[in-house]
């Protein structure tokens, strides 16, 4: 079965909880699968990371997102009814 995987940051390093658990979720995954990743990157260079992931997925793309963040969706974030970290994303 083909797989494709969305994460919101690349999960290698396994530095913190969510890249830890994205990461072993994915290695589990790639054992019976063929798996795509896609993931979102800031500004830093990944491509040690990217051919780290590739060693068990069989593709890896990333997607630049920009870190900054307008006052208008500071604003949301906080009085809107949608949390911050989906305003992330858009």
């Amino acid at each position: 079965m083909k797989i494709l995987v969305l994460t919101p940051m690349l999960p290698y390093p396994p530095s913190d909880g969510a890249r830890i658990r994205n990461l072993n979720l994915i290695k589990q995954l790639a054992k019976v699968h063929e798996v795509s990743l896609i993931s979102f990157v800031s500004g830093e260079d990944v491509s040690t990371d990217v051919s780290e992931l590739r060693k068990f997925i069989d593709e890896v793309r990333t997607v630049r997102r920009d870190t900054r963040y307008s006052p208008q969706d500071l604003l949301k974030g906080v009085c809107g009814s949608e949390p911050f970290s989906i305003l992330n994303f858009k």
